[in-house]
């Protein structure tokens, strides 16, 4: 099961519409609406920004329910690399 079936069937338990969603994240509904029923199922995950407005509205416990945990490594430290800086994805590659 996706994220994204595990927000809607959230939803429909707190019975949570696309509309409220849309209001406790700070985006448009058809931005939301476009989330969860085209781009999400599409990209097989949602957006981190959307993850982490949820984890700040609802709590990240229940965030934590939902959402799979980030598999990808996070950009975080730039790396000098003579003339040009890069990001790398693990500070140990320093």
């Amino acid at each position: 099961m996706t994220e994204v079936d595990k927000l809607k069937i959230w939803l429909q338990e707190n019975e949570i519409s696309i509309t409220a969603l849309a209001d406790a994240v700070g985006m448009s509904y058809d931005g939301t609406y476009q989330t969860l029923n085209v781009r999400g199922p599409i990209l097989g995950r949602l957006s981190d920004g959307l993850k982490w407005k949820f984890a700040q509205k609802f709590g990240v416990d229940i965030a934590g329910q939902i959402f799979d945990p980030d598999i990808s490594p996070t950009p975080s430290i730039a790396q000098d690399n003579g003339s040009r800086t890069h990001i790398t994805a693990d500070a140990e590659q320093q």
